[in-house]
């Protein structure tokens, strides 16, 4: 007997306790169709220009600051990257 009471307690906090978590526009809506029908209207999102990807294209060269005679060279075209 104890065991049906505490499940149908336990349901029914489980019942409130979900039904509250429904969508705050829903109870929005609601309340502005009773009490006022104002519309707001959206400004069309602005397009953001496409960024382009950055022109690697040359001879790099580092140096290692530790040694004066090691280095490392690459160089970068349309399609290909060599290093040396």
């Amino acid at each position: 007997m104890y065991r049906k009471t505490i499940a149908t307690a336990v349901a029914g906090l489980l019942i409130l306790g979900l039904g509250a978590c429904g969508n705050a526009s829903d109870a929005k809506t609601a309340d502005a169709g009773s009490t006022s029908q104002s519309q707001t209207t959206k400004k069309p999102a602005e397009k953001k220009p496409v960024e382009q990807p950055a022109d690697l294209t040359g001879t790099w060269k580092q140096t290692n600051s530790g040694s004066t005679d090691s280095w490392m060279e690459a160089e970068i075209t349309a399609d290909t990257i060599t290093v040396q």
